[in-house]
């Protein structure tokens, strides 16, 4: 079922979907979830897939504490690229726009995930382990959050999915 519209016709969806409506899955855009996310928080929904990660990689941004609370037995979240972990290529991937320079970005996206093991109170460990903008880093911590990451998230590589895309080429222009 598409999810989309304007107000009148998601009433009307609302009402067909839990009144003996039929669907297999109910996909909706940022907006009109945000519109409506208190409606879909009251239900409980066996997978809730979120696409573009990117987001909610700020948690004080709106959309992506409007993200919190819907209750799902699962999550999933489409993602391509995690540069501030990439020491090696099996190194999964959360969002199209890379995390900059501090794990909070990466703490928002696993507190969306599994926000009962990254509570607000895991946050601080995240923002003291790693922020280059305030010459913070910490090795250990780096290696247990790519360890993680290896676990729990699946990679996959423009070359496994599309076969004509060229490999990619990389110039250093200034150094």
């Amino acid at each position: 079922m598409r999810f989309h519209g304007a107000v009148a016709e998601r009433e009307q969806l609302k009402n067909e979907m839990f009144e003996g409506g039929s669907f297999d899955v109910c996909v909706a855009t940022y907006e009109s979830y945000k519109a409506d996310n208190l409606w879909f928080k009251s239900k409980r929904w066996t997978y809730f897939v979120l696409d573009e990660g990117h987001r909610i990689k700020n948690s004080e941004t709106d959309m992506s504490k409007s993200m919190q609370g819907l209750g799902s037995l699962y999550r999933l979240s489409k993602c391509y690229n995690l540069d501030l972990l990439a020491g090696s290529n099996r190194i999964p991937v959360l969002t199209g726009t890379p995390v900059h320079n501090n794990l909070i970005e990466l703490w928002s996206l696993l507190h969306f995930l599994y926000p009962t093991v990254f509570t607000s109170t895991t946050q601080r460990i995240f923002a003291d382990s790693f922020d280059l903008t305030r010459g913070l880093y910490s090795s250990s911590f780096t290696a247990a959050a790519r360890n993680l990451l290896e676990k729990v998230m699946l990679r996959r590589t423009k070359a496994s999915v599309e076969l004509s895309v060229p490999p990619r080429d990389e110039m250093t222009i200034y150094s």
